[in-house]
């Protein structure tokens, strides 16, 4: 019995530090896709499907901001701004960064760095892997 406590523990400890708080298992990064060289923001929604859920959203883009309004753990809203071009917009941790797919953004709205509107039929987010 002593020698199952003393196995019995330290297995507990290591069991307990392995779990994680959070649905991440990883990142993967939503990619813009735009012949504008001057936009100044974009207005996105990112929807997880099935059953994937979405932990946090960070700017990719150097000099760029997010703000965010969670709606659910499947379902974020947001806006991100500063010097935006083609390349990466965004690192999402995710709850299966194996299936990027499982992952949509899509573009509300966007405006040039002169506030001016952009028609967003010429912007493409891409979910990727990391």
């Amino acid at each position: 019995m002593r020698r199952l406590l003393r196995l019995a523990l330290p297995l507990g400890v290591i069991l307990s530090l392995s779990c994680d708080s959070g649905p991440k298992d990883g990142e993967v990064v939503v990619a813009l896709d735009t012949p504008s060289q001057d936009l100044g923001a974009i207005a996105f929604t990112l929807n997880a499907l099935g059953p994937e859920v979405i932990d946090t959203v960070t700017a990719a883009c150097g000099g760029c901001r997010v703000d965010l309004r969670r709606r659910s753990a499947k379902q974020v809203d947001g806006v991100v701004t500063g010097p935006l071009v083609s390349g990466a917009l965004l690192r999402v941790a995710v709850s299966n960064r194996k299936l990027p797919q499982a992952y949509v953004a899509e573009a509300l709205q966007a405006a040039r760095r002169d506030y001016a509107l952009v028609s967003v039929t010429t912007i493409t987010l891409e979910t990727r892997p990391q």
